[in-house]
């Protein structure tokens, strides 16, 4: 099986070490549990936000070109597994800024989480009709996330701005 883990892409030296210090290994939907445990650095939540953003992206684009192929030839289900850990910290502890909307993170999330309930690994459709119908309902679910990631990204970055910076 292909894997569909992001491409590697140089981040920021920011979201890099936000990344390490907010983010654990590719989780996949975790239920909305405590994940911060130290004091809140809202910057390096932005900016770990962000680099999932960015991961997601090109986990979705390994996606789609696997679902083109799963259409017309069968087998497993395309799966993958989605990075959503600081998703779910911000849903937990939203950010005082106007820039970022609650129900745009709480759709995006809704949307990877159609996209992992369309096949269980080693689901393997019978018909030509339903891996048509499953591309079909992938594709609109994953035109949703990329509008819906391009708003995201520049929303965070909008709000990382926002920020005052920490020499003041």
């Amino acid at each position: 099986m292909p894997s569909f883990e992001p491409r590697e892409e140089q981040p920021s030296a920011e979201a890099a070490a936000a990344s390490e210090a907010a983010m654990d290994s590719h989780s996949p939907q975790q239920p909305l549990t405590s994940v911060t445990d130290t004091p809140r650095n809202d910057r390096e939540e932005l900016a770990a936000m962000l680099l999932e953003l960015q991961a997601n992206r090109g986990i979705l684009g390994g996606m789609t070109s696997w679902y083109g192929l799963f259409v017309f030839t069968g087998g497993d289900v395309p799966t993958a597994q989605w990075s959503l850990t600081a998703i779910t910290s911000y849903l937990e502890h939203p950010l005082a800024t106007d820039c970022l909307l609650t129900s745009e993170i709480q759709r995006y999330r809704q949307l990877i989480q159609t996209l992992g309930a369309l096949g269980q690994p080693g689901a393997r459709p019978r018909t030509l009709r339903c891996r048509h119908e499953m591309g079909q309902r992938f594709r609109q679910a994953a035109t949703d996330i990329r509008d819906l990631t391009d708003t995201l990204e520049s929303s965070v970055m909008k709000a990382l701005e926002q920020l005052p910076s920490r020499s003041e």
